[in-house]
């Protein structure tokens, strides 16, 4: 990857990595891309990884009104549903 960056003539990207990190985990085959983009918002915001399947719904909800209208909400930290 460091010498397709180099290439292109991008500057690098530092990154973090989390092995063995303890996320939640989705118990359906429809929601690993909001499970993913969930975890990725949570981290990039240092929120705790409070969610679980039974807050998809509202995820769900949250992420449409985010897109349709082209702006972030507020993140709260969800209640604990683990």
């Amino acid at each position: 990857m460091a010498k397709e960056i180099d290439r292109l003539g991008l500057p690098q990207i530092a990154y973090k990595l989390y092995p063995n990190m303890k996320t939640p985990q989705q118990q359906n085959g429809s929601d690993c891309g909001v499970f993913t983009c969930t975890v990725a918002k949570h981290l990039a915001e240092n929120l705790p990884l409070s969610f679980s399947q039974k807050d998809m719904p509202l995820i769900r909800r949250r992420m449409a009104f985010e897109i349709m209208n082209k702006s972030l909400l507020d993140s709260d930290p969800l209640e604990p549903h683990i």
